[in-house]
């Protein structure tokens, strides 16, 4: 696999939780990149977001994903980023692509989940996004992502070449499937937070107790 020099992970990260790490891990493990960011939204355009909005505020998301990542050597040069509450909003994922892109050069990846996989084709500059840059999607059990990315393709006017779990665009930019990390621990957390704390960084949960989030 050609070489990915750095990898955006965007997300809410309402709350940040164990998963997430677990995701990251393995994005370092199978491209080996040497720094990956970790972004949490600001504002997210509608054809980007989930359905439910954030509960936590942006600074409180934002707290908590440093604390997390902070806390964890992970195997490669990790940093959490504000940049989304400085580039102009709503907040476009090729936007804050572009930032690292002036700041880091070119040939980086966005790291994203099965779900936002699903609505990629509707998002904001989705062609060139795919056209410039790689994208490693983390698994969901019962989602066959292969067929998912043929089907992105076709609506987007591409062509993309399997092997194995990696495919490519004409461009040269990748797409490459990760193994599954269930999102699981995060619904539970929010749904009932006094019982679901042992998915949660123990820094996180100082921070969760001391504000009085998710009661």
């Amino acid at each position: 696999m050609d070489e990915i020099p750095w990898v955006l992970y965007g997300g809410t990260f309402d709350p940040p939780h164990l998963g997430h790490l677990a995701v990251l891990r393995q994005a370092i493990n199978v491209v080996k990149p040497a720094r990956c960011v970790v972004v949490p939204a600001y504002v997210p355009p509608v054809s980007e977001a989930k359905v439910k909005s954030p509960t936590a505020s942006y600074r409180d998301r934002l707290t908590m994903t440093n604390a997390m990542f902070g806390s964890r050597v992970i195997g490669s040069n990790v940093e959490v980023s504000d940049i989304e509450s400085h580039l102009p909003q709503p907040s476009y994922t090729v936007n804050t692509l572009q930032h690292f892109d002036r700041e880091w050069g070119v040939g980086g990846a966005l790291l994203i989940g099965a779900d936002q996989w699903q609505s990629f084709a509707g998002w904001y500059q989705a062609k060139q996004i795919l056209s410039m840059w790689s994208i490693l999607i983390v698994g969901r059990d019962g989602l066959d992502l292969r067929d998912l990315s043929v089907n992105i393709a076709e609506n987007l006017e591409l062509k993309l070449h399997w092997d194995g779990q990696r495919g490519r665009w004409d461009s040269g930019t990748q797409v490459v499937i990760l193994p599954e990390v269930s999102d699981a621990a995060s619904r539970a957390f929010r749904s009932k937070p006094e019982g679901n704390a042992e998915h949660i960084d123990p820094a996180v949960i100082k921070i969760i107790k001391d504000k009085r989030l998710y009661q």
